[in-house]
């Protein structure tokens, strides 16, 4: 269970991926914009990778992010196994558009990891906002805040905010995508074992440009602040580079490098470099393939400093056998600074997941996750060692009523086997969310 900002950026890049994939389906509609959106998809798998190194305890809803019409519009129509969007909202002004949702959801979460490190029953009450306002075809804004508060003195209440700016457009063979983003929040984290305060801080750039319909050039930058009460504050710098080759519509194949420097507050810099190679196919209309493998190198500026190679894995499945039906496969190898200080976590996420509707108007989930993670020292002095092995379960169900008001239930069973035992638990959760967006 990833956080509710990965989740939504999960949703948002696996359409992005679904757009490149129905390209030979829709050539005439989607061929212009095909170089950029894939760039874009790309970038969204790195941010799910990255993300799955603070995994949440507690099962979020979705954080709103702010995606500008220019890009929402070059999207697909959503699988019929996927809850339908809210019809076109009312607050039109022009060409200025706001999108108004607000959502309760109440948690009954059992084995919860408290600060004094002990395991506690908790009910969870959430109350969410979100405002997005659509300026003109190629910006949008967007601010949530989040009200959370628990049953258990253990726990602290906690108000939560977040908010994103971005802006997406192109000049003739040139696609430009730019994102800021702030968030605020206290989420209970696998990583730090309780809840943990933190502010962050992200602004990314991102161009492609095409030099013909079978060969694109992909850059990106971007800068990650991290700032957290019990943790190492970080700024990482990141930037990447790749040539994307189309084949056949339905072959592709891209080639990038990548290199990074993050700033650790009274501890030593690291930076890394890397290269990847990614294989995208998809055989037939109802199924879709991604393959991405490369190396990453973490080097540290401390005078002993460790030299770290680590191997690097991305692959997904999509299969669709009937229209009301979706399955997708995903695993990968990731590499990413910790919270702790001097140590960068090394880990292998595999799940299987599957969206079906029933009835007509009744939406069904179940995923199954496996995450197994290693701790790795960048210098001789500090302390590593600690391996955790994650272990996720979640079902629900939810349905539409009046077009705009959300219903859904859902159950999820989370596991760490760690050989700290100070970082092992079992929990459980059940949750009923409503929500009225436009």
């Amino acid at each position: 269970m990833a956080s509710g900002g990965a989740g939504f950026m999960g949703e948002i890049s696996g359409i992005i991926c679904m757009l490149g994939a129905n390209r030979s389906m829709h050539p005439a509609k989607h061929l212009k914009f095909y170089p950029v959106v894939q760039f874009w998809c790309l970038l969204g798998l790195a941010v799910c990778a990255v993300s799955l190194r603070a995994q949440d305890i507690i099962m979020s809803a979705p954080r709103a992010e702010a995606v500008p019409p220019f890009l929402r519009d070059q999207l697909p129509p959503a699988p019929a196994s996927l809850p339908p969007t809210p019809a076109e909202t009312p607050f039109k002004f022009g060409s200025f558009v706001l999108h108004p949702s607000l959502s309760y959801s109440y948690m009954n979460q059992e084995g919860l990891p408290s600060a004094d490190g002990r395991r506690i029953a908790s009910e969870v009450h959430t109350v969410s906002a979100s405002l997005s306002a659509d300026l003109g075809q190629h910006w949008s804004l967007n601010y949530s805040p989040t009200w959370v508060t628990y049953t258990a003195r253990a726990m602290s209440d906690s108000f939560d905010q977040s908010a994103s700016l971005s802006g997406a457009t192109t000049v003739r063979d040139l696609g430009i995508h730019f994102t800021e983003s702030y968030s605020n929040s206290k989420p209970t984290l696998i990583e730090t074992g309780r809840q943990t305060q933190q502010e962050s801080w992200g602004t990314s750039l991102s161009a492609s440009y095409s030099f013909s319909p079978k060969v694109q050039f992909q850059a990106s930058g971007n800068m990650n602040e991290r700032n957290t009460d019990i943790a190492t504050n970080t700024r990482a710098w990141s930037s990447s580079a790749s040539l994307n080759l189309v084949f056949t519509p339905r072959i592709s194949l891209n080639l990038g490098s990548t290199f990074g420097y993050t700033e650790i507050v009274d501890a030593p810099d690291t930076y890394n470099d890397g290269y990847n190679a990614q294989v995208s196919w998809r055989p037939a209309d109802k199924l879709s393939f991604s393959l991405s493998t490369g190396r990453q190198y973490t080097h540290s500026n401390s005078s002993a400093g460790l030299d770290l190679s680590s191997p690097l894995l991305n692959f997904s499945l999509g299969y669709q056998p009937f229209e009301t039906t979706s399955i997708s496969l995903a695993a990968g190898r990731t590499v990413s600074p910790s919270y702790f200080k001097s140590q960068v976590t090394e880990g292998l996420q595999r799940s299987i997941s599957l969206n079906q509707r029933l009835f007509g108007r009744f939406y069904f989930n179940a995923s199954y996750g496996k995450s197994d993670t290693d701790y790795l020292a960048t210098d001789t002095l500090a302390t590593a060692g600690r391996k955790d092995s994650v272990k996720s379960y979640s079902a629900g169900l939810s349905t539409h009523l009046f077009g705009r008001l959300g219903v859904s239930a859902s159950f999820s069973k989370t596991q760490n086997g760690s050989n700290d035992s100070g970082f092992s638990f079992s929990s459980k959760q059940y949750g009923l969310r409503l929500s009225y967006s436009f």
